[in-house]
């Protein structure tokens, strides 16, 4: 039953698919003839991905992208010719930026219109005309990978900071309590509790009990010696505290080690402004530049106050913007498609994933269209062409093919690594314990010459002073 009903929709929505599409194309007749033979004249300036604007040596320049092929569809369409009059920031000076120039040419006739897509706002919309909506899109970021965190301190994460205060507080406990049970042994009872303590001072003590819980925590082992029960039930609790935390920390150690912990990726304004690492870039003649600028409250206005404070991080010039977002310091919020765009762009050149897409931001659903002269009459006969790309899917069919392929970049979960148990571990995984070994040995060394130099001969000095440059730290 499901397959006939499938096969009857299908018998129907084909002759009515014709039928739009004829009835589209006559729409279109009328304003053929009117068209033919005319010659108009767009302005167009770098607007990646869409606009690909290359200046050559001699002045002349090269327009590429999904928009222009769309501007060659349209022209065979309604069989007029035109041409380009490029333009860049510099070009542009006098009007601050290439999209106030070009709205200018418009307004004042230069040209018949602009061949990069706008959002209508109400005052454009005072000096020219917008043609039928050519793309719909949101917005996102384009933003750095995140980093790897320092390996540094890699030792400590196994335990949260609740549990090393605990086991702080524990060796504080058990060394004073067994250096107040040693000393009231040695003090009001014949038997010593540890042979080698004779004569030492309650420091000494001290001294030779933290040692020893030392090398009980990080798995060497020890003897000590005892025949009080309890002197040997706290010696007891210890060991068994002392198990469960040795084998809770290795357990986990390793993959500390050898798997990698990044830093929190930037996905919303939020995570951004919460960034010490990535700072707003901002294009002030856009719709989201006026959107952050414009902000009087929230998290906006604090990226908006940030690069205000930085003027260097607000600009009009996009090649400027993407020089400087390909630097990796940098966020930059735009149409996702300019984002996905960017990213493969630096991963064709870099051969690595240095950038990514955040989540979707918050704001309204962008339309864009072509400018036309105001009160254009081609506006009429442009409209009723541009149609027939959006509906039938070809302008999605261009950017798809306009923008290369990068689905690493893109990937929401990344390929499983092989386990830590199979992952050799490498010297900078183990460089936290190899500097704590350094400064140890260094400061030994150095209490060591203190307490030996007033007794050596000046050979034995020498000797010493020779050894310690070339084996120690």
């Amino acid at each position: 039953m499901v397959s006939s009903l499938t096969i009857l929709y299908r018998w129907l929505i084909i002759p009515i698919v014709i039928i739009n599409h004829v009835a589209a194309e006559n729409m279109t007749l009328p304003f053929k003839n009117r068209m033919k033979d005319v010659h108009l004249k767009f302005a167009v300036f770098h607007s990646p991905p869409f606009n690909l604007v290359t200046f050559k040596p001699d002045g002349n320049c090269t327009h590429a992208g999904p928009t222009a092929i769309l501007m060659d569809w349209l022209a065979e369409k309604l069989k007029f010719t035109f041409s380009y009059r490029c333009l860049n920031h510099a070009i542009s000076e006098k009007y601050g930026n290439p999209i106030g120039h070009s709205i200018n040419l418009t307004s004042n006739k230069e040209v018949d219109g602009v061949a990069v897509a706008f959002v209508p706002t109400l005052d454009r919309k005072k000096n020219v005309d917008f043609s039928y909506f050519v793309w719909s899109e949101y917005f996102a970021m384009v933003v750095p990978q995140p980093g790897e965190e320092t390996r540094i301190f890699a030792f400590i994460r196994p335990f949260q900071s609740t549990v090393w205060l605990f086991i702080f507080i524990t060796i504080v406990v058990m060394v004073t309590l067994m250096t107040f049970f040693s000393r009231t042994y040695s003090k009001y009872i014949t038997v010593n509790v540890l042979a080698t303590n004779k004569g030492l001072t309650t420091f000494g003590r001290a001294s030779n009990y933290l040692m020893y819980i030392f090398n009980i925590m990080t798995n060497q082992g020890g003897a000590i010696s005892g025949d009080r029960f309890s002197f040997r039930l706290l010696i007891g609790v210890l060991l068994l505290v002392a198990m469960v935390l040795v084998n809770s920390y290795s357990s986990t150690i390793v993959s500390y080690l050898t798997v990698s912990k990044l830093k929190p990726p930037i996905n919303t304004f939020e995570d951004l402004a919460a960034s010490d690492d990535v700072d707003l870039l901002v294009k002030i003649d856009t719709y989201v530049g006026y959107e952050i600028l414009g902000a009087n409250s929230g998290v906006l206005k604090t990226l908006a106050d940030k690069a205000r404070q930085n003027p260097d991080r607000l600009s009009t010039d996009q090649l400027k913007i993407d020089a400087k977002l390909g630097t990796g310091r940098f966020a930059y919020a735009w149409l996702q498609t300019y984002c996905k765009y960017f990213v493969i762009s630096q991963y064709r050149k870099d051969g690595t994933c240095r950038f990514r897409m955040s989540d979707p931001l918050p704001f309204n659903l962008g339309f864009w269209s072509l400018i036309l002269q105001k009160d254009s009459q081609y506006k009429s006969a442009i409209d009723s062409a541009l149609i027939e790309p959006w509906e039938t899917g070809m302008l999605l069919f261009w950017m798809k093919n306009a923008i290369p392929r990068a689905p690493k970049c893109f990937a929401k979960t990344k390929p499983r690594a092989n386990s830590a148990g199979q992952m050799a571990i490498k010297s900078r995984d183990l460089v936290a314990p190899f500097v704590i070994l350094g400064i140890g040995l260094g400061l030994a060394t150095a209490h060591f010459k203190g307490v030996t130099s007033k007794r050596m001969t000046v050979v034995e000095r020498s000797a010493f002073t020779l050894f310690r440059l070339l084996v120690l730290p």
